[in-house]
């Protein structure tokens, strides 16, 4: 009587409510019946739902080491060319990711990101995801890229963050830029 999509969507919502109770309970089985729920309901798309679903649990319960596991293998399997999710998932892996092997596929992704959007966040976060990788000469000039795609678009974006960055590794390692 309701229709397959708005089926779909009570069935979703419910997944959803499932996965963030599994979450404040800490109850991975919980977690695992929703994974089956979805596999057995069928939904189109469902394996976005499911990589959605998967990131939400382990971000929320903090298991960053299986989070990074499954967004690699999502990333592997599936070609993502939005390069607001890539560069979110990135920044992500910086912010939360300490396997230095995880964090050098991040900045595989963000540097897809900037490949298909060269914007300040993106670089910024490329920047960041440098100074993690031990390689500040790169995140200075990925900081000072950032910075200047900011001031050529003048949106307004606040570029103090990566002026902060600039300055820090210009007066920790001494300064980069090329003269």
């Amino acid at each position: 009587r309701k229709g397959g999509e708005a089926v779909n969507t009570q069935v979703k919502n419910a997944i959803n409510y499932t996965v963030l109770t599994a979450i404040r309970e800490k109850d991975r089985k919980l977690f695992a019946k929703a994974e089956q729920v979805i596999y057995r309901s069928h939904l189109p798309n469902y394996e976005t739902f499911l990589f959605e679903m998967r990131s939400l649990f382990y971000q929320g319960i903090e298991d960053w080491s299986a989070y990074s596991k499954m967004v690699s293998r999502y990333m592997e399997e599936n070609t993502i060319s939005d390069p607001v999710v890539l560069n979110d998932i990135a920044l992500k892996f910086q912010r939360n990711v300490n396997d230095k092997k995880m964090l050098k596929k991040a900045i595989g992704w963000v540097q897809e990101s900037i490949r298909i959007e060269n914007e300040f966040y993106n670089n910024y976060t490329y920047a960041l995801l440098l100074v993690r990788t031990n390689e500040p000469q790169k995140a200075y000039s990925a900081a000072q890229n950032a910075i200047y795609v900011a001031q050529m678009r003048r949106d307004g974006t606040d570029i103090s963050a990566a002026l902060q960055l600039v300055d820090r590794l210009s007066s920790e390692f001494g300064d980069y830029h090329d003269d």
